[in-house]
């Protein structure tokens, strides 16, 4: 929830230009909406009526590039989307994306003068939007645990379950993890980690066992082994790489795969704007090291599995 400081701020923007704004975090979720004003279109009713855009929406913004943009852009209108144009600027912190403040701008009429006072009010909302940065910096130190124990450090293993036992959620001897990655994300990176987020989300507490972790363009998965009610990690991976393909909106493909086995599924849409060496898994030596500390090859073996200790 945004405080009234920077909900006064955005109702009055409103206001002031007579049109809807929306404040959305860097994943496209709805941070705030003011009130309509006879501008809105489909996907901007489906967000507030159901507290969230859909992930092909989200994707469709995203896949704009507005994660690297530092003033106000365009995003285009889509038929497909039911989705009118708006103008979009980051709000940031020192370099640090907070949020995307967007104005609804369907037949371009928006004004230099109007624009000046938009990038101003993105401007005074990033010190009031700091504190839920801090707070999501919190609730990602999950991740470092989870990677740690997948790590080949005993001494960060050892700690990182020590932690976790203390939530209550120690993994099981035997837990098995595995990867997804989206190969080559290169200037996409933060687009990948945010859909591998997202794609993951609403599973943390697990009461059936699973730990989640996100590092750069690679997730890794880990869960109790289906005995004790880990459950199909199978399934489960197959359905983070189907919602990742909705969120990465033909920008980058992801794959999943365990040791010795090719990539159970590749999420490419068939439309990729990137063709030949950024269509193949990058090699995991350029990236994070798994179980065991050693890379795991090109596209047949993209993620690994291990037994926990």
């Amino acid at each position: 929830m945004l405080g009234d400081a920077a909900t006064t701020l955005i109702d009055r923007l409103a206001d002031e230009l007579s049109r809807s704004v929306v404040v959305d975090d860097p994943a496209v979720q709805v941070l705030y909406a003011s009130a309509h004003y006879g501008d809105a279109d489909e996907t901007r009713v489906a967000a507030v009526l159901n507290r969230g855009a859909e992930p092909r929406i989200r994707g469709y913004v995203l896949s704009q590039g507005v994660l690297t943009w530092t003033r106000a852009g365009i995003i285009p209108a889509s038929e497909e989307l039911g989705m009118h144009a708006r103008v979009c600027v980051p709000v940031r912190w020192e370099g640090r994306l907070l949020a995307l403040l967007m104005v609804m701008d369907a037949d371009g009429s928006l004004t230099t003068g109007e624009l000046g006072r938009i990038t101003e009010v993105a401007d005074r909302l990033a010190l009031p939007l700091l504190d839920l940065a801090r707070t999501a910096d919190a609730a990602h130190e999950d991740d470092r645990r989870v990677l740690d124990l997948v790590g080949d450090d005993p001494a960060a293993r050892s700690r990182a379950a020590a932690a976790l036992a203390g939530t209550g959620r120690a993994p099981r001897s035997g837990a098995v993890a595995d990867v997804v990655a989206v190969p080559g994300a290169g200037e996409d990176e933060e687009h990948a980690r945010i859909a591998l987020r997202t794609a993951l989300s609403g599973r943390r507490p697990d009461p059936c066992g699973w730990l989640t972790a996100v590092t750069g363009s690679a997730a890794v998965l880990l869960a109790d082994p289906p005995a004790a009610g880990g459950g199909d990690l199978p399934g489960r991976v197959h359905r983070v790489v189907e919602r990742v393909a909705e969120l990465a909106h033909g920008r980058f493909r992801c794959v999943a795969g365990s040791a010795g086995r090719p990539p159970r599924r590749s999420c490419s849409p068939g439309r990729s704007r990137r063709p030949g060496p950024r269509a193949r898994p990058r090699s995991w030596a350029c990236g994070p090291r798994w179980p065991g500390g050693r890379s795991s090859g090109r596209s047949a073996r993209c993620s690994r599995s291990r037994r926990t200790t």
